[in-house]
């Protein structure tokens, strides 16, 4: 368990750094027409979030804070049900 976390973080802060070093240059992604309903959608539900300019980037980054998250609770479930199952 303790190594899926560490690549799960460890990946999370890969992908970080490579969205701070892209924002805002050439190396950005284009959004064809599904990109910009994205943005129309996504938008102005992740104002808030203003680490990106890129709408894309940030929904990539809450997807993955998402995902962490529900990993998080699921091992952490898991791990009450075994400790209580072992009483």
């Amino acid at each position: 368990m303790v190594k899926r976390w560490l690549i799960t973080i460890g990946s999370f802060f890969v992908m970080q750094v490579v969205f701070i070093l892209i924002n805002g240059t050439i190396l950005e992604p284009r959004l064809n027409d599904m990109g910009h309903r994205m943005t129309q959608f996504a938008g102005p539900k992740l104002e808030w979030f203003t680490l990106y300019e890129a709408v894309f980037l940030k929904v990539l980054t809450m997807t993955f804070i998402l995902y962490i998250v529900a990993t998080a609770v699921t091992d952490v479930v898991n791990f009450w049900r075994r400790k209580r199952n072992e009483d």
